[in-house]
């Protein structure tokens, strides 16, 4: 695995451009650990999440800047962490280790999550959180697996709440106190959103050095972008100055 590099920031912009955010996930694990798409939908969500924490660490350090809003009195707030705090050490559970359910009378396993449940999950639309259970149960009879329609409420809810159990990598929450009124509350990170969203930005300011650089060396925008970031701020700060 390796850090993404600027000419990666560009490629993965044009690649997710009005796209779901699992295709920016593929994008930056194809270009940073060699994981080509089939192999990343393949992967259970807490393992890709795992691998998305290092390759950020990789591309823009350890440390993590999480925000949010207090849900009582509306103040904006930043808590500072890191790919350490947040990466576990936890496995997903598989095989035997895995919970057991009784669904319509026949006996089931679950199984984690993987980025092809969550894309054919985004694809059913209302039945979303039914398509996502169903395909995480695995019979352990001779019967078909469940469709998402002959799953009732309860079932539903029952695996959203073991399926971050059985993947804790899967549920990156993070505490916030307010400072002014003393709420106490826990949020989600979405790393793929929080990366992503990352790398928008640091492409966008990229376009405003290839530009300054291009306009005064005459340099072409691959010759800038293979340019190591220390010898590019460089140049830049001459430029600059």
């Amino acid at each position: 695995m390796r850090g993404l590099r600027a000419a990666d920031w560009f490629e993965i912009e044009r690649e997710c451009d009005g796209r779901p955010l699992l295709d920016g996930a593929a994008a930056m694990l194809r270009l940073g650990a060699g994981i080509d798409a089939e192999e990343a939908e393949g992967l259970v969500i807490g393992q890709r999440d795992f691998l998305l924490l290092e390759l950020r660490a990789m591309t823009a350090g350890r440390a993590l800047a999480l925000c949010d809003r207090c849900p009582a009195c509306g103040l904006d707030l930043e808590v500072a962490t890191d790919v350490d705090t947040l990466a576990s050490a936890a496995a997903p559970a598989h095989g035997e280790d895995a919970p057991h359910l009784t669904v319509a009378g026949r006996p089931m396993r679950l199984r984690p999550a993987t980025g092809a449940d969550l894309r054919a999950a985004l694809g059913a639309g209302a039945l979303g959180r039914k398509t996502l259970a169903a395909r995480c149960l695995v019979p352990l009879d001779a019967g078909h697996a469940p469709a998402a329609g002959e799953l009732d409420a309860a079932v539903v809810d029952e695996i959203a709440r073991l399926l971050p159990e059985i993947d804790p990598q899967s549920d990156l929450l993070f505490a916030f106190v307010c400072p002014d009124c003393g709420y106490a509350w826990t949020s989600q990170l979405d790393i793929v959103d929080y990366f992503g969203r990352e790398l928008q930005q640091k492409a966008a300011g990229l376009i405003d050095d290839v530009h300054d650089l291009a306009s005064h060396y005459h340099w072409s925008e691959n010759a800038i972008l293979d340019l190591p970031a220390s010898r590019r701020a460089a140049y830049l700060a001459r430029l600059r100055a």
